[in-house]
């Protein structure tokens, strides 16, 4: 649980959910962790609350082999090695295939969205059609680069 106080002394209580069990105790402010627009469906169904901000990794690049060579890395460790978040991948219509053997390109790139800026921008915004009040972005780079450059090629079209 992550408790933020903002400016005007307002405490927002955040509870990272990974599955509906960790959403049922939750009235508000739920963010569901590793999902696809599909899991923000499902949160969104369950918590009448004023916030729910999933998070969704990104690989801004438009060589497919190498933004799965990053996502998968990030995605199986620790995500496939841990039974909550593969549990929750299966509730999600991901098969046994799809979270075995460092996951599948389906599974790689439903949580790990890539391309340009352009094609992730619309990946994201399914979590907003979902539900979603904001969709936080984690950018995956290469070893040695900076990942604001992402972020950077990502507000030319988000903002």
């Amino acid at each position: 649980m992550l408790r933020l106080l903002l400016p005007v002394m307002t405490v927002v209580t955040m509870w990272p959910a990974v599955g509906p069990a960790q959403l049922i105790p939750c009235t508000a402010d739920s963010p569901e962790r590793r999902g696809e627009p599909g899991c923000t469906i499902v949160s969104d169904k369950r918590l009448p609350g004023p916030l729910l901000a999933p998070e969704h990794t990104v690989v801004v690049s438009n060589d497919a082999v190498r933004a799965r060579a990053l996502g998968r890395e990030f995605v199986n460790d620790p995500y496939l090695g841990r039974r909550n978040y593969v549990n929750n991948l299966l509730r999600h219509g991901f098969t046994p295939d799809d979270v075995a053997n460092r996951g599948s390109d389906r599974l790689i790139d439903a949580l790990v969205l890539h391309g340009t800026p352009d094609t992730i921008a619309d990946g994201l915004s399914a979590h907003l059609h979902a539900g979603a009040n904001h969709v936080g972005i984690q950018v995956l780079a290469p070893a040695g680069q900076d990942p604001m450059l992402g972020l950077r090629a990502l507000a030319t079209v988000l903002f």
